[in-house]
């Protein structure tokens, strides 16, 4: 009796035995992961364009009469400010006061034609109709920039929110430099080719237009020309 249910035992044994490598050689292989598609990225909207100026005819804007110290003309699609004497200063408003941007980014390809080195030559931004104030983004031949708050009705106050600094990515001497502005609040930063200079937060002004600006040091005049004038949204 005891062989008997020792050889049925070992039968027993072998037959699992057999079961357990029959089930594993049946298992089905793995399914291999499908990969994900790659998300398609969501295109940036364009900027919403509020203004903008690529021929400067004197008819839609900067109609400034010259004089014997400044000259304002339009040439080649680009508007110029040729200031024939040292030390003065030009304005050129884009628009009409009333117009007031609050929140805008404001871009301009601003080139030193001739002239000394040393002058200002940038932006009017936030410029308001009825206080005369604005501020002034400005750079120079010599690779400097500065922020000014201008306010022409109290005597041509001027006030220096950031004093001249050098910028190696400013362009020095007969070149151009691509400008930009960015005012969203009391937020103002300041970049030229593509290179954040200086952010400031000021309060003085909230909304106003834009134009140019030009100024001639004791070294002599200057001679600049602004093109691809383009206000958006930030």
């Amino acid at each position: 009796m005891k062989r008997h249910i020792s050889v049925l035992l070992s039968v027993l044994a072998l037959t699992i035995g057999i079961l357990a490598c029959s089930t594993g050689a049946s298992a089905p292989a793995t399914a291999t992961p499908i990969p994900t598609e790659t998300p398609i990225p969501t295109a940036t909207p364009a900027p919403v364009i509020l203004f903008e100026e690529q021929d400067f005819k004197p008819s839609n804007c900067f109609a400034a009469d010259s004089t014997d110290e400044v000259k304002y003309l339009t040439e080649a699609g680009a508007f110029h400010i040729e200031l024939l004497v040292p030390n003065w200063h030009a304005l050129a408003p884009c628009m009409d006061a009333d117009i007031l941007f609050t929140d805008f980014v404001a871009e301009v390809d601003a080139t030193q034609v001739d002239g000394a080195d040393q002058n200002l030559y940038g932006l009017m931004l936030r410029m308001f109709g009825t206080d005369l104030d604005f501020y002034i983004f400005g750079i120079s031949g010599n690779g400097m920039y500065t922020l000014i708050y201008d306010h022409l009705r109290n005597e041509g106050a001027m006030t220096r929110i950031v004093d001249w600094k050098p910028s190696t990515a400013i362009k020095q001497g007969q070149a151009t430099n691509h400008l930009k502005a960015v005012l969203v609040g009391n937020t103002i930063e300041l970049y030229a080719n593509g290179t954040l200079l200086e952010t400031v937060q000021d309060d003085l002004i909230s909304a106003g237009s834009v134009g140019f600006v030009a100024s001639s040091s004791p070294d002599g005049g200057v001679h600049v020309s602004f093109d691809n004038l383009v206000v958006t949204e930030p």
